[in-house]
C-alpha cells in the first residue's frame, strides 16, 4: 500500500507500507521495490516499509509502476 506522498517541485517522497507479505511474494515484492531505486526502511519476515525520494516526474512513474501492481493508498480510520 502507499502510506505516504510528498509532492514538491523541488524534492517528492512515495513511501510505502506492505504487511500480511506472504513468504513466497517477499523476495519478488523486493526486488520490484530495489528496481526502482526504493530504500529499505523496514524489512522483516512479513512486512516491508521503504521510501523512495527524488524529482516529482521520477516518483510520478514509480507510483504508476506500482499502481500496476495493484498497490493501493492506505484506508485511514
Amino acid at each position: 500500500m502507499f502510506n505516504k506522498y510528498i509532492k514538491d517541485e523541488d524534492n517528492s517522497i512515495l513511501e510505502i507500507y506492505c504487511d500480511k507479505i506472504r513468504r513466497d511474494e517477499i523476495k519478488e515484492l523486493l526486488a520490484l521495490l530495489e528496481g526502482i531505486n526504493f530504500k529499505y526502511i523496514s524489512v522483516d519476515t512479513k512486512s516491508i516499509k521503504a521510501v523512495k525520494e527524488g524529482d516529482y516526474h521520477k516518483i510520478y512513474q514509480a507510483r504508476k509502476k506500482l499502481e500496476k501492481e495493484e498497490f493501493s493508498w492506505s484506508e485511514k480510520p
